[in-house]
């Protein structure tokens, strides 16, 4: 049982990048099935991106609004209208050649000019012929008389879902608008008997307008709910069993002479149909969801269809081009009139617009469908992403991992927008590009919450005894943890206290621990501040390194800058040295560059981060070197030609130090050139002078050369060195062929 825990533990319940990532994909799952809101409002703003991405049909005539605008209401009068006045609107437009003509109006109420006469009528019941002439003035009459001769008019109307009409009042105003009913539905076995929505109750016109009206189209909208962007257009409305169609629906079937049906399935509504009249032979299969509402596929902003004013119809100042054989919308867009819709192309779409956008969708055959396997296909695009790239995330880089996630994504992006831009079918982006980019953020983190633990462990382990430095890096790169390193070019420092030996024996064991804390911590920090390592402590001596864990090509000049300020820190200590009753301070740096193995060196069970390598011998040369000409940095011609122009420095010799066969040239460090007084290192040009006469063997004029570098700076050792050696010389003159080169014979 304990062997079946621990099983259970290690292989089960033991998260991986993999199991990350799969239970990341249940739960994005989980909130798909779910519609979390925020992911189902970022899906309809790729939707409405990718709709304005589809090729824009050429509209034409099909569908023209006749406009109520700020000049209709100028010339004709304000609304609303006279019904007489509407009537010779149908009229007029009908004289123009309209195929047929919807009214995005109801007329649910008399005329107010019969409100006013209905007062008296009581007064005229006992005269025919004024009851005549009332009848006559009665504009509600005018109005149906039109509708009674103009067969082609289609009356709008709206349903409501939410107030209910007692049953029997809502099947008379059916019963009166029975024409708009479909009458062919066509059913499968197992598709349910109320398929759509319900409506409860209608708003419709006076019913003398209604009898007198050939067809009816509702003109209910339906908003999406997350945004209340107008993208579903219901073209089918259920009320006591019946379907009926939506007013762009039914001006289209008039304009194709088509009869409507709807076609049901398992799940609700399944197609809308137009057949040839008399006949089942279909024109159009409509797609559209279970409720029956299809996509409305904008063909651009408002007004893409184009808008004639009803007072340019009435006054006859249109070209009947404009009007024969198209559908014609009466609408309002006066100002403080018009309805006005945000859809996913314009924030200030006409209402009436949209009824013509149904009509061009319909007559060109151009919808955008949503199909009934969408939900499918967005599942397994969900899982198959995550665990793919749960199972590539776990073996790559981030980087790697990132660059995947992009061209995936990507891929997907370009496939699912074509999809949409060539054959109108929406599938998801969302849930699957954001089941990509959740999966590929939690493994991650994921990973990168283990590499920090395990990073911790490696901490713990080697703190005790290795470099904070070493550390840090050994925990980004746990292969380091092995003997052997590399080769690299760097830059090695070494600082070292002039008679400390001497100095140590003034002291007792605490006060020299206290000196060489007071010293070696702000030196050390100066290291830490240029980016430079520390390799270890000898005694007062400092060895570090520039130029690894982590390389840079700047490093002699890191390795420079840390060495002059060695020097001013120094100087900076030294009243509160004397302050504390510790004798002054003074101390020597080499510098050389070059090629050096670096890496972790020792045994196998006890080993340090270290350089090695003639080029680290050099240095230490150097710095010993600092005694013999009375300096404080002495650098290697190597150093030298990596910062050649950015410092000021003085050639001390041309030298073969112990150890090495070939000699060098070595130079003196002295200051930043971007920090230098010139007025006080005038005494390097002379010496220069005096070295090149020295090394022609013009050692009089050498001898005073150097002697005027004294006159400047009377401590200069160097200068004394090369007096010394010239008079040797001058007893003892060199070979022919003497190039110069001093041999140290001491380190």
């Amino acid at each position: 049982m304990e062997k079946l825990t621990e099983f259970f533990k290690a292989r089960i319940l033991k998260l991986t990048g993999f199991r990350v990532s799969f239970i990341i994909t249940l739960l994005i799952l989980v909130a798909y099935v779910l519609q979390v809101p925020f992911l189902e409002r970022l899906e309809l703003l790729t939707y409405d991106a990718r709709l304005a991405q589809r090729k824009k049909i050429d509209v034409g005539n099909e569908a023209v609004l006749a406009t109520i605008d700020e000049k209709a209401l100028e010339e004709l009068g304000r609304w609303p209208w006279p019904r007489n006045r509407m009537g010779q609107v149908i009229e007029k437009l009908n004289e123009l050649g309209s195929k047929v003509i919807g009214i995005d109006a109801i007329f649910a109420e008399r005329d107010s000019s019969f409100k006013i006469l209905e007062e008296f009528m009581p007064y005229f019941s006992g005269n025919p012929i004024l009851v005549q002439k009332v009848r006559e003035a009665d504009r509600d009459l005018a109005l149906a008389e039109t509708l009674k001769h103009q067969k082609n008019v289609v009356l709008g109307y709206v349903f409501d879902f939410e107030a209910r009409d007692d049953p029997e009042v809502l099947r008379q105003q059916l019963e009166i608008m029975s024409p708009a009913q479909i009458q062919t539905v066509t059913r499968q076995p197992d598709s349910p008997l109320d398929a759509g929505p319900e409506a409860l109750s209608v708003i419709p016109n006076l019913d003398m307008f209604s009898k007198n009206a050939n067809y009816f189209g509702h003109f209910n909208m339906d908003n999406d709910p997350q945004d209340g962007t107008l993208r579903w257009y219901p073209l089918v409305v259920r009320a006591q069993d019946e379907y009926y169609p939506a007013l762009g629906l039914q001006l289209a079937a008039v304009v194709l002479d088509a009869s409507l049906g709807v076609e049901l399935d398992s799940q609700g509504i399944k197609y809308v149909h137009l057949f040839k009249k008399g006949t089942l032979e279909k024109l159009r299969t409509i797609p559209v969801d279970a409720n029956g509402r299809m996509l409305l596929n904008y063909v651009g902003r408002g007004r893409t269809f184009e808008h004639i004013g009803l007072a340019d119809v009435v006054a006859g100042r249109v070209d009947r081009k404009k009007f024969e054989g198209a559908a014609v919308l009466i609408g309002a867009t006066a100002q403080g009139l018009w309805d006005l819709r945000v859809t996913p192309l314009d924030e200030k779409f006409p209402g009436t617009e949209v009824h013509a956008t149904v009509i061009s969708n319909i007559l060109h055959n151009d919808y955008v469908r949503r199909p009934r396997w969408y939900r499918l296909m967005d599942m397994g695009v969900i899982v198959f992403t995550g665990l793919v790239l749960g199972n590539i995330l776990q073996r790559v880089s981030a980087v790697w991992g990132f660059l995947g996630l992009f061209v995936i994504g990507l891929a997907y992006y370009f496939v699912n927008l074509q999809v949409f831009v060539r054959q109108g079918v929406w599938i998801s982006m969302a849930y699957p590009m954001g089941s990509m980019a959740i999966v590929f953020l939690g493994v991650t983190v994921y990973r990168y919450v283990s590499e920090e633990r395990e990073k911790k462990k490696i901490k713990g382990a080697f703190q005790s005894y290795l470099d904070p430095a070493v550390v840090a890096q050994v925990t980004e790169n746990p292969d380091m943890l092995k003997l052997g390193g590399e080769r690299i070019e760097m830059t090695v420092l070494f600082s070292d206290v002039r008679s400390f030996t001497t100095i140590s024996e003034k002291l007792t064991p605490e006060s020299l621990v206290k000196l060489l804390n007071t010293y070696l911590s702000p030196m050390t920090d100066l290291v830490f501040k240029h980016q430079g390592t520390l390799d270890k402590y000898m005694g007062d001596a400092i060895m570090a390194f520039f130029g690894a864990p982590i390389h840079y090509p700047d490093h002699a000049e890191k390795a420079c800058d840390t060495a002059l300020e060695m020097m001013s820190k120094l100087v900076e200590m030294q009243p509160q040295l004397e302050a504390e009753g510790f004798p002054r301070l003074d101390i020597g740096i080499g510098l050389n560059s070059g090629p050096m193995s670096v890496g972790n060196m020792g045994s196998n069970t006890r080993f340090n981060y270290t350089v090695m390598g003639d080029a680290v011998n050099l240095g230490s040369r150097l710095e010993g070197t600092n005694k013999e000409y009375g300096t404080h940095i002495i650098i290697s011609e190597f150093t030298q030609a990596r910062v050649d122009g950015k410092y000021i420095t003085r050639e001390l010799d041309f030298a073969r130090v112990k150890g090495k066969k070939e000699p060098i040239k070595i130079y003196e460090l002295v200051a930043r050139k971007d920090g230098a007084d010139p007025a006080k290192l005038g005494y390097i040009e002379e010496f220069n002078k005096g070295l090149n006469l020295y090394r022609k063997r013009e050692f009089d004029r050498a001898i005073e050369a150097f002697n005027n570098v004294l006159k400047m700076k009377p401590d200069d050792r160097c200068s004394s060195i090369y007096i010394e050696r010239a008079h040797e010389l001058k007893q003892s003159p060199p070979p022919e062929g003497w190039d110069g080169v001093y041999v140290f014979t001491h380190k």
